[in-house]
């Protein structure tokens, strides 16, 4: 053996031996899996990602501690998308919450979306306000009752999940819930530009993802960088509904039709389920909308088949409408049969029923308009079965609200029980509330008192209602008509204008004033005080204390508990109140 021979260990060979493809591609995403890991835990570590939770504790007061709903927690949602710079999140009531839950206290969560928020009126004179009030009235003797309101802009019904799951921490007595009409457009609905899937389980894949470390590392550069128009577009409902619309066009033969009522039934049963196991009583309510007096805002095409004599039909019966009533009703009856899945068709039909004095039937055509419309903003008369299924198959009180609104408008609810498409306007804030409290009655999920139907407008002036915040409240609606996808309703917007105008015109000269002041204030981006206080400063100018008692007495109720708007409001009314007398 010469001088190059040396003895091999028994163990090199094995380590000269190349690793095969498999074993290659197995080992490297060990080490990959391994390395994000050890990422993630640091992250964790140095304080990014988790569920960031709705509801934190803000103070402490011995053995209690307060807690405040935070709109901080609402971005996982919407995933941080950016559009010109705009962070997309929805926002909820700033709700106080205190635990353990004090003696005597009747807990009841109202849950859903920007119709349980309130939109476009203050919390003070939302459902579950007004909810709130009702029920006081008829608790027994030295109970107490808190309404929380957990009302969520534009997010589906997935989201409330989760929402659900949090607030069942708190004590709950009742769980009300009110939710379906964000299924397509909301956020994880099925046809939005915040949507992740159309399945539950896609949807919480990509939910899970968020919540990850890395994720929200990488969001926190994302947030650094500079943006050209830093400007929130969700202060404007208009931007907001075009914004969240990844499709507009949605058939009632639409696959997608069936998906988001799989994903309502999926999700409003998770919810009923979760509650159940947490032994708290639930009530599902019915979804309600204005038929008689919002035009639906797409339509699908006729088909070529049926065009030329559909049109024809149409646009005579358009023009006869109001000449010829009988001549017209042929021809839209005719016209629908040709195309029945054309909403405008069947919305005119529904007038001229209506003007007939055939309110039944007109009634099935506003219902089926809203059906068929295109853009379904509106929970649809599916969505409903949908919903008192899932009711009577888990055994937990239906609450028809749909019915009513049916019952106290006598027929298709219009514009004195809505404001838009389908958020209620002060007597549908009470109707509501009240139809809510009825089924809590009678199916004694509480024990509650028979009392006197009270008159909305007594109990609204009580929680707040004002002629600035009607005023603010039309204003809103006008720059909500003036933008996609509902400025193409020009008769609405002939309505809010008119209204805005008249409020203005009736108001007293410091009224005036006020109104002027706060557009002053929106125009420079920073709006501190609500409406109701800019009214209390004006009248105290002018001396009219009795009107400004009144003015910061409604401001006091618009803030929240526990927040320096609600102490200084209060200052000022019994200061006012002092010098008025």
């Amino acid at each position: 053996m010469g001088d190059n021979y040396r003895e091999l260990s028994p163990v090199e060979p094995v380590l000269r031996k190349p690793l095969s493809k498999g074993k290659m591609v197995v080992f490297t995403l060990i080490t990959v899996l391994l390395l994000l890991g050890f990422l993630e835990a640091f992250l964790r570590v140095a304080g990014f990602g988790g569920v960031p939770r709705l509801f934190v504790p803000v103070l402490e007061m011995g053995q209690q501690k307060i807690y405040r709903s935070s709109n901080d927690a609402l971005w996982l949602y919407f995933g941080n998308k950016f559009k010109g710079g705009a962070q997309l999140v929805g926002s909820t009531v700033p709700e106080r919450i205190a635990m353990p839950k004090p003696p005597g206290v009747v807990r009841v969560f109202l849950l859903g979306e920007s119709t349980v928020q309130g939109f476009p009126f203050p919390p003070n004179l939302a459902a579950a306000s007004f909810l709130q009030r009702f029920l006081q009235q008829r608790m027994p003797e030295g109970r107490n009752v808190e309404v929380i309101n957990v009302g969520i802009t534009a997010v589906a019904s997935f989201p409330l999940r989760y929402v659900a799951d949090e607030v069942l921490k708190f004590s709950p007595d009742l769980l009300v819930l009110y939710a379906g009409h964000n299924e397509y457009f909301g956020a994880f609905g099925v046809a939005s530009t915040q949507g992740v899937g159309t399945r539950p389980w896609q949807m919480a894949l990509a939910l899970a993802i968020r919540t990850t470390g890395l994720y929200n590392a990488i969001l926190s550069v994302v947030r650094k960088l500079p943006a050209a128009d830093q400007a929130n577009e969700m202060t404007g409902r208009s931007g907001l509904m075009a914004m969240m619309s990844a499709k507009e066009l949605i058939g009632p033969k639409d696959p997608l039709r069936k998906l988001a009522e799989e994903s309502l039934s999926a999700n409003i049963g998770y919810i009923t389920q979760a509650a159940k196991r947490a032994s708290v009583r639930i009530i599902i309510c019915s979804l309600t909308s204005n038929l008689r007096d919002l035009p639906p805002i797409r339509n699908i095409e006729p088909s070529d088949a049926n065009s030329d004599e559909w049109r024809a039909e149409y646009v005579q019966a358009e023009a006869l409408a109001t000449s010829a009533p009988v001549e017209a009703l042929e021809r839209l009856r005719k016209a629908a049969r040709l195309e029945p899945d054309h909403a405008a068709t069947r919305f005119l039909l529904a007038r001229v029923l209506e003007a007939a004095g055939k309110t039944t039937e007109s009634l099935t055509e506003f219902q089926a308009a809203r059906d068929a419309d295109a853009m379904p903003w509106r929970a649809t008369t599916q969505f409903n079965k949908v919903l008192r299924n899932i009711a009577n198959s888990e055994n937990v009180p239906f609450c028809d609200v749909d019915a009513a609104f049916l019952t106290d408008s006598g027929g298709p609810p219009g514009w004195g029980y809505f404001v838009d498409h389908l958020h209620p306007s002060l007597q549908g804030q009470a109707v509501m509330a009240w139809a809510i409290s009825e089924c809590i009655g009678q199916s004694k999920s509480l024990e509650l008192k028979d009392i006197p139907k009270p008159k909305w407008q007594d109990t609204g002036r009580k929680l707040g209602d004002n002629r600035l915040t009607e005023w603010n409240v039309a204003r809103r609606m006008t720059s909500l008509f003036g933008g996609p996808p509902l400025d193409s309703d020009k008769a609405s917007a002939r309505f809010w204008s008119d209204q805005t105008r008249q409020l203005m015109e009736g108001a007293a000269p410091f009224e005036k004033r006020a109104m002027e002041s706060y557009n002053a204030a929106l125009a420079q981006g920073s709006v501190g005080p609500t409406i109701p206080f800019f009214g209390g400063q004006e009248a105290l100018k002018d001396s009219l204390f009795r009107e400004a008692a009144g003015y910061f007495r409604c401001a006091e109720f618009e803030a929240m508990p526990f927040t320096p708007e609600r102490l200084i409001s209060g200052y000022y009314f019994r200061y006012s109140r002092f010098r008025g007398r």
